[in-house]
């Protein structure tokens, strides 16, 4: 159906319109997502987020957090950002069986 009332689609809400548009490939999003993260933290009365007394970028704030949390999952995921994966072991016998070992606390 058109649009009964006559008025263009965004002229009341021109603040909805999504200038950038959907990104188009993965690779799109990710630099989108990484453009957003590197802008600088601000608290809820729009005052930058300090921490050990500078401004902080959002990921700062959020692998901070991540550090800080009581989540286990979380602390391993932010020393996995840090420090990268630590490999699962892959072995194999003289019989040629495959031995795995996983060793988790």
């Amino acid at each position: 159906m058109s649009n009964p009332t006559g008025k263009g689609g965004f002229q009341d809400r021109k603040h909805h319109i999504n200038k950038n548009g959907r990104p188009r490939s993965f690779d799109a999003l990710r630099k989108m997502a990484q453009e957003m993260f590197i802008r600088p933290a601000l608290d809820a009365g729009g005052e930058p987020v300090k921490i050990d007394g500078k401004p902080a970028s959002i990921v700062e704030v959020v692998v901070w957090k991540m550090i800080h949390s009581k989540n286990p999952k979380e602390v391993e995921l932010a020393l996995q950002i840090a420090f990268g994966k630590v490999p699962d072991n892959m072995e194999l016998n003289q019989k040629g069986e495959i031995i795995i070992k996983v060793i988790r606390e």
